[in-house]
């Protein structure tokens, strides 16, 4: 157990808590699954997957109801790269030859992937990250006042006898 779980999650509202460096980053997004299976659910699996580090951040959880619109999965995600990957251990894909089923993949509401006729499997990459605008620059300051140099020196403080 790490920082994050045995203090249940020390980073706040709007971060994520990483074990391996206990330290906390910035959610920028989030993705999510929705997902009707076909006929034979139990052949549907998928992840997605952070590149820098290779961790599944969200996976099926395993499908037994043929035809069924199933729960959408969502989850937080921090600023990078990801790897979508849903895969079809019978190679038929989840639409239209064994029923009718298909995927979505969201990301902050806006679609990423989509289908269903994908074979043994199908692999989609996108990206997590901030609203490259720019913020707005404050007013200038005002130019500091000129002072004139003066022609010689200040004088030495005066220094003080010890006794």
């Amino acid at each position: 157990d790490g920082i994050c779980q045995s203090a249940g999650s020390p980073c706040g509202n709007g971060y994520l808590c990483f074990e391996e460096s206990d330290s906390c980053s910035l959610i920028a997004g989030d993705a999510s699954v929705a997902l009707t299976t076909d006929n034979y659910p139990g052949e549907i699996s998928w992840d997605i997957k952070r590149n820098f580090d290779q961790e599944i951040v969200l996976s099926s959880p395993g499908y037994s109801s043929a035809n069924t619109p199933q729960p959408i999965l969502t989850v937080d995600l921090v600023a990078g790269e990801y790897t979508f990957t849903i895969r079809d251990t019978y190679g038929d894909g989840i639409c239209c030859s064994v029923g009718t089923g298909s995927y979505t993949l969201t990301s902050n509401e806006n679609v990423i992937a989509e289908g269903g006729e994908y074979g043994f499997g199908e692999v989609k990459y996108f990206t997590i990250g901030s609203d490259p605008t720019l913020l707005p620059t404050r007013n200038p300051t005002p130019n500091p006042t000129t002072i004139s140099p003066t022609s010689s020196p200040t004088p030495a403080p005066t220094p003080v006898p010890t006794s």
